[in-house]
């Protein structure tokens, strides 16, 4: 689904909206963000900073019983790595931005009339 070796870090989680950005800044070497911008979030396994990912859907390994429970009802596990993390949640978008260090492409998400902030790389949308 999507595939990365910069290095991102959790950025900001919105507690009101369960929104979780998981960013790779722009630095002098790359022009752009890439922000990982999750919604719906219900549950996360992820380290605070994670070098390269590979994002894809799997509710197949869901052992946990809780956890099977947000499956049932139509949230994703989104697998980021090959190292056990994830994020179960409703949604993801996969944005590339220039924005600013301290704004936040999460406030795209406050109301259906806002467009994305950046260009949309992928997204997946639970079933």
């Amino acid at each position: 689904m999507f595939q990365s070796n910069r290095t991102f870090k959790i950025w900001e989680y919105r507690v009101s909206h369960q929104q979780l950005l998981v960013r790779s800044p722009r630095a002098p070497e790359v022009a752009t963000n890439i922000d990982l911008v999750f919604w719906g979030v219900k549950a996360i396994k992820l380290e605070t900073i994670v070098k390269g990912v590979d994002i894809a859907p799997d509710n197949s390994n869901v052992s946990d019983d809780a956890l099977a429970k947000y499956i049932e009802n139509g949230y994703t596990k989104f697998v980021l790595d090959g190292k056990g993390s994830y994020v179960i949640a409703s949604g993801m978008k996969v944005l590339e931005n220039e924005m600013d260090i301290f704004e936040s492409s999460l406030t795209s998400f406050n109301d259906n009339e806002t467009p994305d902030i950046g260009r949309v790389l992928v997204q997946s949308v639970a079933s």
